[in-house]
């Protein structure tokens, strides 16, 4: 564990702190003075893990709902704040996994597309209200160069891109997606071929949209860790989640006059 600064006011939440890029990002954020909660599914995993960290722990699974609407009561009852949100959970089939492609393609965006959403839209008001009094918010959607605008056809990485892309076309573009899969024609329609790719550019695409929505109030940024050795990547990444999570963390620590709605890798402004 890094040697801890002197403790700030500022609040951090870390989805998937447990492990990986996570964990590190973690560490990393209780060493620069921040006090860090991370958000994980299992007690047994977080408690573990919180206790080799420092700090503390909330139960927290993004694909439910109700868990999300638990997690942010306690946020605003336990802690009455939020300062840095970084959204690291997220899922990936093997590729040896047996599961069909659509059926993978409901589970992957309800996690890391949906899910992300939805605790991010939860949290806003708190990272407004951090806003409000000064206290330097900052939003980061783990994302990954698998969501390269690239993989989509060139109209609809015109769509994604659009400074007028709005919630609700966003939405209709991740359930057209969907809609395509289920019916066998996501290639034929531009698509590509990849849930988890798909995923990720959904949400590349959503912090674009937010860091639009919040102005100069807030930044919120996207970054890729890059193809770590973690248990997503069957540890076979040719990067530590350590050194991965130094992008998150990079974002997380922006001074106001960083940028807003940026794709970052490597630990640079990158083009998505």
């Amino acid at each position: 564990m890094a040697e801890a600064g002197p403790r700030s006011e500022r609040l951090a939440v870390v989805t998937g702190g447990n492990k990986g890029v996570g964990y590190f990002a973690a560490q990393q954020l209780l060493g620069a003075g921040l006090q860090v909660v991370i958000a994980c599914r299992s007690e047994a995993l977080a408690k573990e893990a919180a206790a080799r960290l420092g700090c503390e722990y909330e139960l927290l699974d993004i694909s439910h709902s109700p868990s999300i609407e638990a997690f942010a009561k306690t946020l605003e009852s336990k802690y009455g704040r939020l300062d840095v949100l970084v959204n690291n959970a997220a899922i990936a089939f093997k590729a040896s996994d047996p599961t069909p492609f659509a059926g993978q393609t409901g589970p992957t965006l309800k996690t890391n597309f949906f899910g992300t959403a939805e605790l991010t839209d939860r949290l806003l008001p708190l990272l407004r209200a951090s806003a409000a009094s000064g206290g330097q918010p900052r939003l980061v959607n783990v994302a990954s160069m698998a969501g390269a605008l690239r993989q989509v056809s060139p109209q609809l990485q015109q769509q994604f891109s659009s400074p007028a892309l709005d919630r609700a076309g966003l939405d209709a573009l991740v359930r057209k997606f969907a809609a395509d899969v289920r019916a066998g024609r996501h290639k034929q329609e531009g698509w590509g071929n990849s849930n988890y790719g798909f995923s990720k550019l959904a949400v590349i695409a959503y912090t674009k949209l937010v860091a639009r929505e919040e102005g100069t109030g807030m930044r919120v940024n996207a970054c890729c860790p890059g193809y770590c050795k973690t248990d997503m990547s069957n540890n076979r990444g040719g990067q530590s989640p350590e050194v991965g999570a130094r992008n998150a963390v990079l974002l997380a620590l922006l001074p106001d006059s960083g940028p807003s709605g940026a794709f970052f890798q490597n630990e640079a402004n990158s083009a998505w």
